[in-house]
């Protein structure tokens, strides 16, 4: 065997084992992940809207209580699988958790201004509406000072169509602090894709506003440049056989 035929065997030889390996790749990306993630957000986009008449919370992420403090997200080789958000009970706050009604989840796939699905009373429906269009929500309207008036917490039922598939959720909800989760989500992402989620209560004292941070890794580009290559050196091997 020349130098030269062997050059190009090994070069073969480590292409091959290199594409092997990015194919073996996104199943293990694909691997159950889950990426916890803040509340940096004060209200949904353009919602700024403070309460009866008075002055906006510009600038004050928490009115009262209870405060949300962000929350995880599990993502598997689908995409978004479940969600998970945390409150607390801030200090002489004297209500029950059962005392204010849960919001909708609204998730955002990609990165438009878009809602593309809501969990609503423990089910996941397609909603392609922009998060600006109040009139696809349901607002608050709790008149004690102190509360986000005409902030969305609801998707409104006019605006839902057949639901897609159940959700399955679960409320922990000790005195210092409660943890809802919804899991079962099932909704697809592509590579590079990511989520933004949506999400308050009745009285909007708290608003999450949140994108994870997480996004696949887009492989599949890799391995279609790495398979041309090879698919270059056999031709270049055929050619020096001839």
């Amino acid at each position: 065997m020349t130098p030269k035929r062997k050059a190009v065997k090994v070069a073969l030889l480590s292409l091959l084992s290199l594409l092997i390996f990015l194919l073996a790749m996104p199943a293990v990306s694909g691997a159950y992940t889950t990426v916890t993630f803040g509340d940096t957000a004060w209200f949904f986009p353009t919602y700024d809207l403070g309460t009866w008449g008075t002055p906006n919370y510009t600038g004050q992420d928490v009115v009262g209580g209870p405060n949300i403090t962000g929350g995880s997200a599990g993502f598997d080789s689908n995409g978004l699988d479940s969600v998970t958000i945390n409150m607390v009970r801030p200090y002489g706050w004297n209500y029950q958790w059962s005392d204010i009604p849960l919001g909708d989840l609204f998730i955002n796939v990609g990165s438009d201004s878009d809602w593309d699905y809501v969990m609503h009373d423990g089910y996941l429906y397609e909603f392609n509406y922009a998060v600006t269009n109040s009139d696809v929500y349901v607002l608050s309207s709790w008149s004690s000072n102190g509360y986000r008036h005409n902030h969305p917490f609801l998707a409104n039922p006019d605006y839902l169509g057949d639901a897609l598939y159940a959700v399955s959720t679960s409320v922990d909800n000790p005195w210092a602090y409660q943890t809802i989760t919804a899991s079962g989500l099932g909704i697809h992402l592509d590579y590079g894709q990511g989520v933004t989620l949506g999400w308050t209560l009745q009285c909007a004292n708290d608003v999450l506003y949140q994108d994870p941070g997480y996004r696949q890794v887009p492989l599949p580009g890799a391995v279609w440049l790495l398979g041309s290559g090879l698919i270059g050196l056999l031709g270049l091997r055929r050619f020096h056989r001839n």
